[in-house]
Order: C-alpha cells, then sequence, then structure tokens
C-alpha cells in the first residue's frame, strides 16, 4: 500500500507542482484572480512580522503619463516574478509601489510579491518566513482561485518542518477550499484547480507514513 502511494504521490505531485510554479504565477500576473482587496494596495508587502525586510514599502504620487506607467508597472510585476534573489526582489517591489499605478495592477503586484518572497526564502531555507508570506495571501485574498494552492504549499513548507498534524491541517484546507472556487469567465481551467484536492489527499497518506517513519 504504500508503495502504490508513495508511486503515486511522486508521479503526480512532481508534473502537477512543476506545473504550479509556472501557471499559478501566471494567474497572479495576469490579474485573473479575486479583487475583492484592490482597494489596500499601497500598504507594503511584508510577512506577519514587524522584522519584514519590506516594511518600508510607500506609495509615491508620480503625475505622469498614465499609459507610460502602467506599462512600466506591469513590466516590473513580470520582472519580480523572474527574480531568484530576495534583494532585487524587494528593490522591484519597492519601485513598483513608489508608482502611481492602479489598483489592479498593485494588487497584481502584491499577490506576486507575496508569492515570489514566499519561494525565495522557502529555498533559502527561511520556513518560517515564507510560511508568513502565504499565510499574509491567503489572509488578504480568501476568495482568490489560487487558494488551494497556496494551502498546499503551506502543507510542504509544514512538512519539511516536520510538523505533520500542521501539514495536514493545510492539505485539509486545500481540499474544503476547492470547492468554493469560481471562475467567471474561461481564461482558467478549473480542472486545474480542482487536483489540488487530489494531490492533498495523495500528501495527506504520505504525511501519517513520514510520521510513523520519523518516530
Amino acid at each position: 500500500m504504500k508503495f502504490f502511494i508513495t508511486y503515486l504521490t511522486a508521479f503526480v505531485v512532481a508534473g502537477f507542482f512543476s506545473l504550479v510554479s509556472v501557471k499559478s504565477q501566471e494567474a497572479v500576473e495576469s490579474g485573473k484572480t479575486d479583487t475583492s482587496d484592490a482597494g489596500n494596495e499601497s500598504e507594503a508587502v511584508q510577512p506577519s512580522t514587524s522584522a519584514s525586510p519590506s516594511s518600508d514599502i510607500s506609495v509615491k504620487t508620480e503625475p505622469t503619463n498614465r499609459s507610460g506607467i502602467e506599462d512600466k508597472a506591469k513590466s516590473l510585476v513580470k520582472e519580480l516574478r523572474d527574480l531568484e534573489s530576495s534583494e532585487k526582489a524587494q528593490g522591484i517591489i519597492r519601485e513598483l509601489f513608489d508608482l502611481d499605478a492602479s489598483k489592479n495592477i498593485k494588487q497584481q503586484g502584491r499577490k506576486t510579491a507575496l508569492s515570489k518572497l514566499a519561494s525565495l526564502a522557502e529555498k533559502d531555507g527561511r520556513l518560517e518566513e515564507a510560511q508568513q508570506y502565504l499565510a499574509e495571501y491567503v489572509k488578504r485574498y480568501p476568495k482568490d482561485a489560487l487558494i488551494p494552492i497556496l494551502f498546499l504549499r503551506q502543507g510542504n513548507l509544514y512538512r519539511k518542518m516536520c510538523a505533520y498534524d500542521l501539514e495536514r491541517s493545510k492539505y485539509y484546507d486545500a481540499i474544503n477550499a476547492v470547492p468554493r472556487v469560481t471562475l467567471d469567465n474561461n481564461d482558467y481551467n478549473i480542472d486545474y484547480i480542482k487536483r489540488a484536492g487530489f494531490i492533498a489527499r495523495a500528501q495527506i497518506a504520505e504525511s501519517f507514513f513520514d510520521e510513523a517513519k520519523n518516530m
């Protein structure tokens, strides 16, 4: 049984999360997810502690060509998505939020920033900080279409921290979040989101085996 679940998990999870790393960022960048918090995008991008390196982000008014500002902001969001350095990412975030861009662009930038900073923190082994960025994303955008994916990422982080109960709790959150996802257009495939529930179930089973093995 363990061999079957492990084989299934390795086969499906590897393919799924390689897709998630690209498509979730594309969805964030394109602004096809929830916009309920668009009015608060002038606030700093930071985890839920005052020690965030991005706590000094502020908004400045740049009364210049509107089209040029929007194009510049979109370019910065795209650049942020591809960065592999936390220091460079912070610089791009400051530059983005200094622009007098539209609220929707600021929201796209904030989502991309939180997701990217979480990825970079995880890459550097700063797992608790990565959790804080993801938790901030979930808190700010509870109706976002990518919330099940965010819960999966949180569960994976807790697995690395050997916090198995919390890990499984996040996987259950992912499963429960999938039915609540609604999309108003055909720009994003709902089946992609639904696969998060399948992956979460497989991860829960694997989590129990990992916990037993490490006892």
